[in-house]
């Protein structure tokens, strides 16, 4: 009777243990999952607040807008400046600016390559259990897909087109219009009496995750697609998991091991602007213009003014 109870105790603790393991199994994979789909969502979120500043500046620079002030971003913000765009309306038969008309708008834009914080680096091994063997190595995390470059430029096929066009990975962004014919979209507002405002794409990712792109405010959906073909993924595989040494003799309980080494700063594509030149006076002070230079190389430079003129 008591080899029975002892069978059933030692039966019951082997599989309460595996079942600790399973459950421990299955929150890393949770926890991984979470942690990918918030790094997607603030992904999409950021590159289409990125798209909507830089239409802004193209419309500043369209438009005939003038920088009014601008100022570096906080130190715990990526790379970059906000900058405050101003437009004054003028009477035509006293050249003067008309009160009340002054348009002003903000826009945040960040330049240089500098992504978002590289991985921490692992937790240093625990010291072996005596004579136990090691833990196999855990497979690496796979590496987070990342945002398609939207950037903007002229037509690359007719000089004399002083318009600004979308581009998705350095190729234009095109649509069927109602003729049957391939055209680029505009980024800047078709002239005319009341004039159009350019067209702002937006980001999303499916549920498969795959980028897509829509140029009408969401209605349609459209995937963007790499070189090779196929959809652009927005995650990475993940990688395997490592094999379990064997079981070694228990010992004396091992010294925790040092904290592993902080990851390597990451990497981001969401920066559409490669460097934002200001240029001021002599007075060191004073703001003159601003040169915008594109990550596709395209740049251009828009004036600023002195708030007291």
């Amino acid at each position: 009777m008591n080899t029975v109870k002892s069978i059933v105790l030692a039966a019951t603790t082997l599989l309460a243990a595996a079942a600790t393991t399973s459950c421990t199994d299955y929150q890393d994979e949770i926890n991984a999952l979470d942690n990918r789909v918030t790094y997607v969502e603030s992904l999409v979120s950021q590159t289409n607040k990125d798209i909507t500043n830089l239409q802004k500046v193209i419309t500043a620079y369209t438009d005939g807008w003038y920088i009014e002030n601008m100022a570096y971003l906080p130190a715990d913000e990526r790379s970059g400046y906000v900058i405050n765009f101003r437009k004054d309306m003028f009477d035509v038969a006293t050249g003067d600016s008309v009160k009340g008309m002054t348009q002003r708008m903000a826009a945040i834009v960040h330049d240089g390559v500098k992504g978002d914080q590289g991985v921490k680096g692992d937790q240093g091994e625990k010291g072996d259990q005596g004579e136990k063997g090691d833990q196999g190595v855990k497979g690496d995390q796979g590496i987070p897909g990342v945002a398609p470059l939207i950037t903007v430029g002229q037509n690359p096929d007719d000089a004399n087109d002083t318009n600004v066009y979308w581009f998705v990975n350095g190729k234009p962004l095109t649509v069927t219009n109602a003729d049957g014919k391939t055209v680029m979209v505009r980024a800047n507002g078709k002239d005319g009496e009341k004039g159009d405002r350019g067209v702002s794409p937006q980001l999303r990712i499916t549920d498969e995750g795959y980028w897509q792109i829509s140029i009408d405010g969401g209605v349609v959906w459209n995937y963007i697609y790499a070189s090779d073909g196929n959809p652009i993924s927005a995650t990475g595989p993940k990688g395997d998991q490592g094999e379990k040494g064997d079981q070694g003799v228990k010992g004396d309980q091992g010294e925790k091991g040092d904290q592993g080494v902080k990851g390597d700063q990451g990497t981001n594509a969401t920066n559409m602007f490669k460097e934002i030149r200001p240029r001021v006076g002599d007075d060191g002070v004073t703001l003159i213009e601003v040169t915008f230079v594109l990550s596709n190389g395209w740049s251009f430079t828009i004036p600023a003014k002195s708030t007291t003129e």
